[in-house]
């Protein structure tokens, strides 16, 4: 199964999705588009941290599980708003790539290397 190899899908044919894409008014490089997808990437890090807080703790409870989420929510919004890499991509009408010249790929949402944002 692909979660289990740390692998997640994001449907961007969702009826939501699609009407955003085929909208006149934004598309797939509007902010509207971003804006949808960012929860949609904090989604796939919640469950893995679900995931890994399961293998670690046995005793899940409904309050452990919420005080992971929202602890784990807040860092990852956190750290997005102070990632320059993800500037033009969450607070710019038109997105730029701060890595062209570098022949780097733009990012979407870091490298996960960031300690405060693992699970």
């Amino acid at each position: 199964m692909d979660v289990d190899a740390g692998i997640y899908w994001i449907n961007t044919q969702t009826p939501f999705g699609r009407k955003i894409q085929e909208s006149v008014d934004y598309g797939p490089n509007s902010t509207r588009w971003r804006e949808d997808m960012f929860p949609r990437y904090i989604d796939i890090v919640v469950r893995q941290a679900v995931r890994e807080l399961e293998k670690r703790d046995t005793g899940l409870t409904a309050d452990l599980l919420d005080w992971e989420l929202v602890r784990l929510a807040k860092k990852v919004y956190d750290a997005a708003a102070s990632d320059p890499s993800l500037d033009s991509f969450l607070f710019h009408e038109t997105m730029s790539n701060p890595h062209a010249e570098s022949g780097a790929v733009d990012p979407v949402i870091g490298t996960g290397s960031d300690p405060e944002i693992q699970p």
